[in-house]
């Protein structure tokens, strides 16, 4: 420090300040020639000080000719701004985070180039490691779930085989229903393995896929579905996809078999709304003649309204209405676990 300006280091003062710092300092010439280095570069590269001062920073530290393209000094010698890429040092096997930054002269020209470097090698490989940990566990989940479905259609399979040797309608149509229900949830196992994400399902996709199977199954003359998702898509976890799924293809198997006016004109609409956030809202509305007198929505014994209100409130934690006017209305919302 001079007496006179005691906020002026000398270069004795700045050549400590950097030798005291434990990341990797050096400074260049805008030719690449090495003016100084710091501890940290001795250490690296296992050359002494004074053996590195003069050399090329490219031909010390990536064991070149030439400057590599990926040089950051390249264009920080050329300009005004701090230059920063990660670079791999030959010398010693290791990757350094580099920012090049340029010191100009009264003429705002390059007159030396100061580099600092962190040694992210070992980041870069416990990064690395854990890419790999989650690509193997991501196909053990997806391998997981292929399973599951397999051997829910091998069940669903044999509940058929078993409804075409039943000649009692009413058992026949118990075992259709139990059928259906299986390959609802196989439908959310298999549309887990082959998207992207193996820890979440679209229930927009899987409703279109829902609705156009039970189509085939319950269908029986000339019924509108009209599905629409406000605003965008909705996505679930498997521990909240399966249950949900039973509960919708309970409602849609019923709105499908049931929810046709007498004119038979039959009309069904699905509101999947996920404009409020963390919450699946789900609304399912038929033309039909609605549930009959007798039975009670919130108290009835049929399988159907049990299943759908135990699954809603106890299992998702939610909220269920079912209104009866000009057909039938169900309402299902709950919040969504991440």
């Amino acid at each position: 420090m001079t007496k006179s300006d005691p906020h002026t280091m000398d270069e004795a003062g700045w050549r400590r300040v950097f030798d005291a710092i434990s990341d990797i300092v050096f400074i260049t010439s805008p030719d690449h020639t090495l003016r100084y280095v710091n501890p940290a570069v001795v250490r690296m590269t296992g050359i002494a000080r004074h053996l590195l001062i003069g050399k090329k920073c490219y031909t010390v530290f990536h064991g070149t000719e030439f400057p590599p393209d990926f040089c950051p000094c390249r264009g920080a010698a050329s300009g005004t701004q701090p230059v920063s890429a990660e670079i791999p040092i030959v010398l010693s096997h290791r990757n350094l985070l580099m920012t090049s930054s340029p010191i100009l002269g009264t003429d705002q020209r390059v007159e030396a180039i100061v580099h600092t470097g962190k040694d992210v090698t070992e980041k870069n490989r416990i990064e690395s490691e854990l890419r790999n940990t989650v690509a193997e566990k991501t196909t053990q989940l997806k391998d997981m779930h292929h399973r599951v479905k397999n051997n829910l259609q091998i069940v669903s399979s044999l509940l058929d085989m078993t409804g075409m040797r039943t000649f009692d309608p009413v058992s026949a149509e118990i075992l259709s229903s139990a059928r259906s229900k299986i390959h609802a949830m196989s439908m959310v196992h298999s549309q887990f393995y082959h998207g992207e994400c193996p820890d979440r399902i679209d229930m927009g996709a899987y409703l279109r896929n829902l609705t156009s199977y039970l189509k085939q199954v319950y269908m029986r003359g000339p019924v509108s579905v009209q599905l629409a998702v406000i605003p965008g898509p909705v996505f679930l976890s498997i521990h909240q996809a399966v249950p949900c799924a039973l509960v919708l293809s309970e409602i849609l198997s019923n709105a499908l078999k049931h929810g046709s006016s007498d004119g038979g004109g039959g009309r069904i609409e699905i509101l999947l709304d996920s404009s409020r956030a963390n919450r699946f809202h789900v609304v399912i509305k038929d033309n039909g003649p609605g549930i009959p007198d007798t039975i009670d929505p919130e108290s009835g014994n049929t399988l159907g309204l049990k299943l759908i209100r135990n699954l809603v409130r106890q299992q998702l934690k939610g909220k269920l209405e079912i209104r009866c006017n000009a057909g039938t209305e169900v309402d299902v919302t709950f919040a969504m676990v991440k």
